[in-house]
């Protein structure tokens, strides 16, 4: 489990579990990792919902998983006491947009992963195809590109 070195932080001062504090944190607004062969990126979105929340780019599947911070079915909710800040949220959603590809006559596209919705329905909305599901679920299938996170 990785995270954002704020989430570790806010954890242990919770009195999460150990084993529920994700070990493998960063600092940096950019971290790099291969998994199974797959360069993956995570990007901090400071101040978003949390003062701890990423963005997630599948490169070889052209996969992103938004988490929270981006929902089709209701208004954010931002945690102001946990860093979080409406400006936060909006960089970040234009952080999405300037990360995400245009599909243009059934080439490619950028899939967005969200982590909140309760329906496994997609939706399409400017050419860029928005899978509802569980980051766990997009991370399990990333490797699959073109498909959705979940069905």
């Amino acid at each position: 489990m990785m995270a954002h070195a704020n989430v570790q932080v806010r954890m242990q001062a919770a009195g999460a579990p150990a084993a529920a504090v994700p070990a493998d944190t960063y600092l940096e607004d950019r971290r790099r990792k291969s998994h199974n062969g797959d360069a993956n990126e995570f990007f901090h979105q400071p101040n978003a919902v949390t003062d701890g929340d990423r963005l997630i780019y599948f490169r070889r599947a052209g996969v992103i998983v938004a988490g929270d911070i981006f929902t089709t079915t209701q208004y954010p909710v931002i945690d102001l006491k946990s860093g979080g800040s409406v400006q936060g949220l909006i960089a970040a959603l234009n952080d999405i947009l300037d990360r995400t590809v245009y599909r243009h006559q059934g080439e490619g596209g950028t899939y967005m992963c969200l982590g909140t919705a309760t329906s496994p329905t997609s939706t399409r909305s400017s050419g860029t195809a928005i899978w509802w599901s569980s980051s766990a679920t997009a991370s399990r299938r990333s490797s699959t590109p073109a498909r959705p996170c979940s069905k």
